[in-house]
């Protein structure tokens, strides 16, 4: 007989979450153990290592932390086994320049940088500049990526968060004025992302500095004044503290512990976020919004993964961050919302209030009622009453020189508050002697629910004297380009020729459909026949549906798919059309479906095939009564995974043959005690590891070569 083998493979992709304490960190300093500080600071009156306070951080928090004492030859062997490498603050940054960067940068292991001597350019390599200034007393930092882990249950004000160090201390065995942190004021080399600056407190060098920053493994950074150029072996995380060099305080005796309890928080986080650990397996995670997430739908229903051995949940939510932190059961502070409840979800009572940051938490009680796992805090925003239309064209009746209507949608001109500056260049300007009379037309991507309009007139220091602003203004709408509406005849405010201009006109559209605004100029505030602008913007009410999932385009979609969407605010029903036939399902002469809420499960998708649909939102009350969707797509998967093997093992009941039935069966055992006597068909799964002198004698049941993504796959012989 001839036996034929074939191996059934499929992909797996999967996350491991790993306890603390598998985790090892090698902590890289001037010092050889905690409690055994280096020559220079022993000689300096220290008898514990001047960074100690990080590392006893860090085994506090369940990490394994071996000490590893600074050189230009680092051991790579043993730095590439940890999961973690931290370059201490406590460090000679000559250590690690020219040849002995590239040593360092080489590194396969993640890597944390403390102290920013180590990352100038004439280092390292991840600053493009070497200028380190030194932050004076408490400072804010700002926090470019608020949803980051790292700052996960970091209480932050618009952004900031305030003075996560100790600010001016003193040296414990100086008494030296300790002046914060040192810090690179440089942007970041390569492939860098900076997550949070130094808003305030700089005794020299400007705002924005960098304070912590981040790089994915195989970044390209440049050192040595660009005679170096390294690929980065791994995950590089820049998190500058441990206090700075001062007179009576070197590198060896810097380093010292300045974190407070936020910063402590978010030095852990940190390390958490670089090695893959969750810290407290017993709190609640996976929060649903997200921590930090904006344009939260005023109806939303939170949700979180419970901890492990959790069997009792108390809810938190409220407006006021610091009752939610520090509430308790003892102390509820009106926040406990639910107490001792199963279920992972929560639903708040109501609409939730139209762009108010919401706080939460989650506590979770173990089985004895004792042990409580105290949750993160989390938060979120709940959406605007109204979005601002984007990715609008402006056209105009002329344009001086460079001057062109895009210049009043495109933002230029405007700070970070929406205040415009004085620059002609930021706005646009009617050509000298152009036919009169003087208009400018926007153009949005789809029809909306308009609701405002905000203007910004024109405003240049020679505004006062000149005066090219609009004035006395018809206003104009369409839907379709060709048929126009009047809103009705305004005056446009004058602008004061001055900097930090906010808008001082806003024109209501009381929710009129419009994909098309013009604006032409009857009179303006000079007696000049040129005319300008410098800044429009509109705002409209979400009346369609939006964010589909699955994405459109979406590919590789399970054809049991539920469709759902984010519903136009106004909507009372939908009608949603679905088809493979593109123009028929744009046209809706496809049938429609009428589900009762946002979501849709169509049967009966078919294999590998492209599905286009639209909802169009119904409210007849209302005026226009309905609100169509975007046309979106997503194609299905052309095969479904059955199984995956990875789970599979020589030891029952972990065989392949105890879940895939061949033809020879199965013998009872403590897991099927009565066994399997097989299809009968001859054929077999899985590897003979049972018979001496078989190709596969005493190794593996799986087939662990032939694989198709994941690491098994599963041999069948017939």
């Amino acid at each position: 007989m001839c036996k034929r083998v074939a191996f059934l493979v499929f992909s797996l992709g999967f996350c491991l979450s790993l306890p603390a304490s598998a985790a090892n960190i090698v902590w890289v300093s001037f010092h050889p153990a905690d409690n055994t500080p280096g020559s220079g600071a022993a000689g300096a009156g220290f008898t514990t290592a001047t960074d100690k306070g990080y590392t006893d951080l860090l085994q506090a928090n369940g990490f394994t932390v071996t000490r590893y004492v600074q050189t230009a030859s680092p051991n790579a062997a043993l730095l590439n086994a940890a999961d973690l490498v931290i370059i201490s603050r406590s460090v000679a940054s000559g250590s690690f320049q020219d040849a002995a960067a590239t040593s360092w940068n080489q590194i396969t292991a993640p890597m944390m940088i403390l102290g920013g001597y180590v990352i100038r350019q004439s280092r390292m390599g991840f600053s493009t500049g070497s200028t380190i200034p030194d932050t004076t007393g408490n400072i804010t930092l700002t926090v470019n990526k608020p949803e980051h882990p790292i700052f996960a249950g970091i209480p932050l004000t618009n952004g900031t968060m305030t003075n996560p160090y100790a600010g001016v201390m003193n040296h414990p065995t100086t008494n030296a004025l300790m002046r914060g942190i040192s810090i690179v004021t440089e942007a970041p080399n390569a492939n860098g992302t900076v997550l949070a600056t130094v808003s305030a407190g700089l005794s020299t060098g400007p705002a924005g500095a960098m304070v912590i920053a981040e790089w994915p493994a195989g970044a390209t950074v440049t050192h040595a004044g660009g005679a170096g150029t390294d690929m980065l072996g791994g995950r590089r995380l820049v998190f500058l503290t441990g206090g700075r060099e001062t007179d009576g305080v070197n590198s060896e005796t810097a380093g010292y512990f300045d974190l407070k309890p936020d910063g402590a928080k978010m030095f852990v986080n940190a390390v958490a976020y670089m090695t893959g650990v969750r810290l407290d397996a017993g709190a609640a995670s996976a929060p649903s919004p997200s921590d930090k997430q904006e344009d939260v739908p005023r109806d939303v229903v939170l949700s979180w993964t419970p901890g492990e051995n959790i069997t009792a949940q108390d809810v938190y939510f409220g407006m006021a961050l610091d009752d939610v932190n520090n509430a308790t059961r003892t102390d509820p502070r009106g926040v406990l919302v639910s107490k001792a409840q199963t279920e992972a979800a929560f639903d708040p009572s109501g609409l939730l209030v139209f762009g108010q940051t919401y706080y939460w938490r989650v506590d979770g009680w173990e089985a004895d009622g004792v042990t409580v796992h105290e949750g993160e805090l989390w938060s979120f925003t709940a959406e605007p009453v109204t979005y601002a239309v984007t990715g609008i064209i402006a056209s105009a009746s002329s344009s001086y020189m460079t001057f062109g209507p895009e210049n009043t949608i495109n933002g230029s001109g405007l700070d970070e508050n929406d205040r415009h500056s004085l620059a002609d260049a930021a706005a646009w300007l009617t050509a000298k002697g152009a036919a009169s009379p003087a208009w400018i037309q926007y153009e949005f991507d789809r029809v909306y629910k308009l609701h405002e309009m905000w203007v910004w007139n024109y405003n240049t220091f020679f505004e006062s004297i000149l005066s090219f602003g609009f004035k006395d203004v018809a206003v104009e709408y369409s839907v379709n380009g060709t048929d126009w509406t009047s809103l009705g005849d305004f005056e446009f405010a004058k602008a004061p020729a001055a900097d930090g201009y906010e808008h001082n006109t806003t024109i209501d559209f009381t929710g009129l459909a419009a994909k098309y605004v013009r604006l032409t100029a009857k009179s303006g505030w000079g007696t000049s026949q040129q005319f300008g602008l410098s800044e429009v913007r509109f705002l409209y009410t979400p009346a369609h549906a939006r964010e589909p999932v699955p994405a459109s385009e979406a590919t590789g979609v399970n054809p049991n798919v539920t469709l759902s969407w984010r519903s136009g605010r106004e909507a009372v029903s939908h009608k949603l059309y679905l088809g493979t036939d593109r123009q028929a399902v744009a046209d809706g002469t496809v049938p429609a479906a009428t589900p009762g809420q946002a979501s849709y499960a169509p049967s009966s998708l078919e294999f590998g095939t492209t599905y286009y649909w639209k909802v169009v939102e119904i409210n007849d009350a209302a005026s226009p009564k309905a609100w169509e969707s975007d046309l979106w797509s997503f194609s299905t998967t052309e095969f479904l995974a059955i199984d995956n093997f990875e789970s599979y093992a020589n030891e029952s009941p972990n065989r392949l043959f105890q879940a895939w039935i061949d033809g020879y069966g199965f013998s009872e055992d403590e897991f099927f005690p009565t066994g399997n006597p097989g299809n009968g068909t001859g054929a077999a799964v899985g590897h003979d590891i049972w018979t001496a002198g078989t190709p596969q004698f005493g190794k593996t049941i799986v087939e662990a070569t032939i694989v198709n993504g994941g690491s098994k796959s599963m041999p069948l012989y017939y």
